[in-house]
């Protein structure tokens, strides 16, 4: 089990969703996200989710027409997205994204998405470069990857490394980022309220900081054409096409 890995099961699984905020709107978020940039089935209808958590994207893409298989190494996500995909042309699959062309049904697919943070999860920038040249040559000619990673390269100081993630009556979670070379720590405690007082987890793990040019040029290395590029709330998102 990963560092990554056992920091989800053991302590964000289970505050997953609600840390994300509500799933509808989540859902529809993606899928907005997705019409936007006019990304609909037009070839094999074919979808991976890479890194799928709990299953935003999956659902999205399934909602528009995609047949998913949605891949994350998380148990308790994967029960969670299995759950509210019933009825939805979405496979649930554990598996290490970096080997998903042992896990996927089908190759090639027309899309391939990454997105949220899951990138920053794997353990180096070899395996993110490796990992795009996978995604290559597993699509269609013609079809997209979708990535998404938070933009770590701006060392934070002081107290604004305390970041506020998600606060109700019952819960807070807050997380406290160290920067480390081509690093981050991540440090996440969640209160939760039981009975007259709080109780508290708490978990570290390593992100890598990966930016938007470098990204891009691993892709273009790979033989992708950039076809869009931006940012949204803190994150860097790409598209790129076969």
């Amino acid at each position: 089990m990963t560092e990554v890995q056992k920091h989800y099961d053991e302590l964000l699984a289970r505050h997953y969703s609600w840390m994300l905020g509500d799933y509808e709107s989540n859902v529809q978020k993606y899928m907005d996200f997705f019409r936007t940039h006019l990304l609909v089935p037009l070839l094999s209808r074919r979808a991976i989710d890479l890194g799928c958590g709990t299953g935003f994207q999956c659902m999205a893409l399934a909602g528009m027409g995609f047949k998913v298989e949605g891949i994350d190494r998380s148990l308790p996500l994967l029960d969670e997205l299995k759950r509210r995909s019933k009825g939805h042309s979405v496979r649930a699959v554990q598996g290490d994204i970096t080997e998903f062309q042992t896990s996927a049904a089908h190759l090639p697919v027309e899309i391939i998405t990454c997105m949220g943070d899951t990138l920053t999860h794997l353990d180096s920038f070899d395996k993110v470069a490796s990992l795009f040249d996978k995604i290559y040559r597993s699509l269609e000619k013609g079809g997209v990857t979708v990535l998404s990673f938070r933009d770590n390269l701006r060392e934070l100081k002081g107290a604004e490394r305390m970041i506020p993630v998600r606060s109700d009556d019952r819960r807070i979670m807050t997380a406290f980022i160290e920067f480390a070379g081509n690093h981050v720590i991540v440090n996440d405690m969640i209160h939760t309220k039981e009975g007259g007082g709080w109780i508290v987890e708490k978990g570290s793990y390593k992100k890598l900081r990966i930016g938007a040019e470098w990204a891009s040029r691993q892709l273009e290395r790979c033989g992708f054409r950039i076809m869009w590029e931006g940012t949204e709330d803190g994150f860097t998102e790409i598209i790129a096409e076969k």
